[in-house]
């Protein structure tokens, strides 16, 4: 467990030998005590949540989520559109960002999970300067209780924020996918993108 730990705070600050060792995280991410005893394989990552959220963001969150866990973590990510949680035990307290033990099981039974991915917008302008607050919880299918957080508050009018998306978009751009840094600091997909692969650098090194 003390491995476990401390490769999550390197993880955390550094953002893992996945991210960029350059510069710390702009989020912040907290595990269970016994969080190396889950194996996760397959993850499922439901629609966002957020009063202020309107259908085409939240699409754009999760779509951006879903490529930078797909890319950085260490399980496959599944998305599960407003359908399929149609399909299953129909779960009104998601809209507060939680779901209900009997709609876990039916999802994990369903598509075969090992832990759901829950995200809630706290904060959001999409306009300049753009702002965005997010909380992010990996949910055991096993207990139906949260194993991982990660919490994101950027801002673009910040001087660090704008470093950051310099920095993705440098990374992007030298990856061969063109990013440029003007254009995350007005388009809410790009804001996304960089946002989802902040949370992804705080991943623990083992799930």
């Amino acid at each position: 467990m003390k491995r476990a730990l401390l490769c999550l705070l390197a993880c955390a600050t550094l953002g893992c030998a996945i991210g960029d060792p350059s510069r710390a995280s702009l989020a912040r991410a907290e595990a269970d005590s016994d969080f190396e005893s889950y194996k996760m394989r397959r993850v499922g990552l439901v629609p966002f949540a957020g009063r202020t959220l309107d259908r085409e963001h939240g699409h754009t969150l999760q779509a951006a989520f879903l490529h930078e866990f797909a890319k950085n973590g260490t399980f496959e990510v599944v998305m599960l559109d407003e359908q399929a949680l149609a399909e299953v035990e129909h779960s009104e307290p998601y809209r507060r960002g939680r779901l209900k033990p009997r709609t876990v099981l039916e999802l994990s039974e369903r598509f075969s999970l090992d832990g759901i991915l829950m995200g809630t917008v706290t904060h959001m302008n999409a306009y300049p300067p753009q702002v965005l607050g997010v909380e992010l919880d990996l949910v055991s299918t096993e207990t139906g209780l949260p194993i991982w957080s990660s919490r994101l508050q950027i801002d673009a009018s910040d001087v660090r924020v704008r470093e950051g998306l310099l920095a993705h978009a440098r990374k992007q751009e030298q990856s061969g996918n063109p990013d440029g840094g003007s254009l995350a600091l007005i388009s809410p997909t790009r804001f996304a993108r960089f946002a989802a692969s902040e949370v992804a650098r705080t991943l623990p090194c083992e799930l």
